[in-house]
């Protein structure tokens, strides 16, 4: 009996220092450091697309494991591996600590872990799965450099999330590092989210990707959610600049990395450019493509958001300057889509009327989802 009660007492000891040793920093360092391995393995996956999406044009696809590819998948693994060891690590700390497992998320009364982790964790699989699907797709109809076919949807849709669940998990990083005491973790964890709600805009303009009837819209909607977002969820008076300029940065460094990997390979594999293709292969078409206009208008609506603050404006003038500045302008009147098309000035004064009105309404529809999408993350496992 004695041996029975000593064995008990020593059994809880032995529990109360583990869980003495699991504490909320250590979430903090987990989730800042997974949730910034997802947003890198999803800006290679970025990359990885815009070197695609050149290959194809001005190379061709000839098989399927081609080095845009290799790259693509890499940022696939990276995020889904990071995101599964997140999972289990935070779900064995909840275990033996009841603080942790307070500012976790429970799923199928198993696991415990951040929501941005499962998302992630999910939404990778979901992109793993695409990719053979998308293989087999073009074995059985043959090869296509379209964008919108169902399995390159799904491969991009995917990596959205991913990028989205990081952007999940550095908010809820920064939520904890202020309850501990650790602004500088919590400064991390909020430009690392602006780092993906730029990957999650980049991923899905490539959706609309020189369609004339979507890609107004599309960025109406998207950059207006993304910013509103951004600046809800980390609280800072100029996110929409720091946003604009990260969306920036990616299209410069696809600026400079399309032409030096598309010779690189075209030696390696001994290929060509194809001949009768009028375009430049030297310049990064999603670079070019991208609503570069965003980075001038994230910043002019900071600055409205700033006047309108100090001047008491209505709110409704912020929103209609945002539609003018950023969701027409930049991707009607501006945009490299309809030069590429060859229009005109009145054929663009056009388009920019008959999309006004679908674009005041995506937008600001987008600016109503991105501030309850802030808000949510602000309350975010806290």
């Amino acid at each position: 009996m004695a041996n029975t009660l000593h064995s008990s007492v020593a059994v809880r000891r032995q529990v109360a220092a583990t869980s003495a040793t699991y504490s909320l920093p250590m979430v903090v360092s987990l989730r800042l450091i997974c949730g910034l391995l997802v947003t890198v393995g999803a800006i290679v996956f970025l990359l990885g697309v815009g070197w695609d999406i050149q290959w194809h044009e001005f190379v061709g696809r000839d098989r399927t494991l081609i080095p845009p590819h290799v790259m693509m998948l890499s940022g696939v693994t990276l995020s889904g591996l990071v995101a599964l060891v997140c999972v289990l690590l935070e779900t064995r700390w909840s275990r033996y600590s009841s603080t942790i497992a307070k500012v976790t998320t429970p799923f199928t009364r198993f696991f415990r872990a951040s929501l941005g982790s499962y998302l992630a964790g999910f939404a990778a699989l979901n992109a793993a799965i695409a990719f053979p699907l998308d293989a087999y797709w073009h074995s059985l109809y043959g090869i296509d450099v379209s964008i919108i076919a169902p399995f390159h949807i799904m491969f991009l849709l995917g990596m959205t999330l991913v990028a989205l669940g990081g952007a999940y998990m550095l908010i809820s990083s920064a939520n904890l590092a202020f309850t501990v005491g650790s602004p500088g973790r919590a400064w991390i964890g909020r430009l690392g989210a602006l780092c993906a709600f730029a990957v999650v805009v980049g991923l899905l303009t490539i959706i609309g990707f020189g369609n004339l009837l979507f890609y107004p819209i599309i960025v109406s909607f998207l950059a207006a959610w993304a910013i509103f977002a951004a600046y809800e969820a980390t609280g800072w008076r100029w996110a929409g600049t720091g946003f604009g300029i990260i969306f920036g940065l990616y299209a410069l460094i696809l600026y400079v990395m399309t032409p030096f990997a598309m010779d690189t390979l075209l030696r390696m594999e001994h290929l060509s450019y194809r001949v009768f293709h009028s375009g430049n292969p030297h310049i990064s078409m999603l670079s070019e493509y991208w609503p570069l206009g965003i980075i001038v208008a994230a910043v002019l609506i900071d600055l409205l958001r700033w006047l309108g603050q100090r001047y008491s404006w209505r709110q409704v003038w912020l929103v209609v300057g945002m539609v003018i500045l950023l969701g027409v302008l930049s991707s009607i009147l501006f945009s490299p889509v309809m030069f590429s098309a060859g229009m005109h000035l009145r054929s663009r004064t056009s388009l920019f009327l008959i999309f006004m009105f679908p674009a005041v309404f995506c937008a600001t529809f987008g600016w109503r989802i991105g501030r309850n999408t802030g808000l949510y993350l602000r309350a975010l496992e806290r």
